[in-house]
């Protein structure tokens, strides 16, 4: 209970102070140590500049039988409240009342200013290498659209724990090599998935100005940008990751006339009308047959899925790996 208290002298501490360095018979420097004080604290305490803690004064007379003069107890949340106040009362006479809204823009900008000049600060957004539009950043813009999102300060890529790994590992790659910051990756067992997580506001800007939208992508209607569409080597890339990310490579099983037929075939599934007409547009200027039924395009021709291996290819070894088999 004592120790929520201090101590504020009713006279003159000196002598009390005198007696008790006579007792140690040591340099305030040694007693401050003693004490894992400052020796400017000791003097504060001697001084009445401050008020001196209860359970220091307790332990000199308990050890030299030395008494406290007469004094009063303050609480310490007391003088908390008491020093705040004067603060605040300084501070305000020098800057104004920062409870108005001048004072508090004043505050903020000056806050604001502080943050800039720490490249660390979590504040500030911190800046990122600005990538051409190439193939590499085509295929990235793929690979988000299918099986990623922006946030407002985030870029979120998502790989399977089982199978993709190596995707994921591929993809972080891609992205340390393009804007120059490691991303970080959160594997989520219980769902069976990893997120590839980038948080860099500026990341995002940069892709809002490439085309991209923050938010659901299926809301949105989101398409491929004008940029990728116009342009056969974009095209062809952002192909690839949009496979890689939200296709599927598997045995397609059919019935006809009562017997039953195997045949490899290249599936992209999604329920953005703007991208499903992107890939079909996309696999027929490269001279492929896909079909397309509601929202499902395949390739079923195995010369094409061979071709398509070969001329597309893939980032991702999970579909690679089913090709050769």
């Amino acid at each position: 209970m004592e120790r929520n208290f201090r101590i504020r002298f009713l006279e003159n501490p000196k002598p009390y102070f005198t007696a008790i360095r006579k007792a140690y018979n040591l340099p305030w420097s040694y007693i401050a140590q003693n004490l894992q004080v400052s020796v400017r604290t000791l003097t504060s305490w001697r001084s009445k500049e401050t008020t001196t803690p209860i359970e220091v004064a307790e332990q000199w007379r308990k050890r030299f039988g030395i008494n406290i003069p007469s004094h009063e107890l303050v609480a310490t949340e007391e003088i908390r409240k008491r020093s705040a106040s004067i603060g605040g009362k300084a501070r305000q006479a020098l800057y104004g009342n920062l409870g108005t809204p001048a004072g508090r823009r004043r505050g903020g900008f000056r806050s604001w200013q502080t943050h800039k000049k720490n490249p660390l600060s979590p504040f500030v957004a911190r800046k990122v290498l600005h990538p051409k539009r190439s193939t590499h950043l085509a295929e990235l813009v793929g690979a988000i659209l299918g099986d990623g999102m922006l946030t407002k300060y985030q870029l979120i890529l998502y790989s399977n724990i089982a199978d993709e790994r190596e995707y994921a590992e591929f993809l972080s790659n891609l992205v340390v090599r393009m804007f120059g910051i490691q991303p970080t990756t959160v594997s989520y067992r219980e769902y069976g998935v990893m997120r590839i997580i980038c948080s860099r506001k500026n990341m995002v800007k940069y892709f809002q100005a490439a085309g991209l939208n923050v938010g659901n992508k299926t809301k949105q209607q989101v398409g491929v940008p004008q940029w990728i569409r116009r342009n056969r080597g974009y095209s062809r890339m952002c192909l690839r990751g949009l496979i890689d990310t939200y296709g599927c490579v598997y045995i397609d099983r059919h019935q006809v006339q009562n017997k039953t037929y195997e045949s490899l075939s290249i599936a992209f599934t999604n329920a953005s009308t703007p991208l499903l007409d992107f890939v079909e547009y996309t696999l027929r200027r490269f001279g492929y047959t896909p079909t397309r039924f509601g929202r499902h395009i395949r390739l079923r021709r195995k010369k094409e899925i061979f071709r398509y291996a070969k001329e597309i290819g893939f980032s991702n070894p999970k579909h690679a790996r089913k090709i050769r088999v």
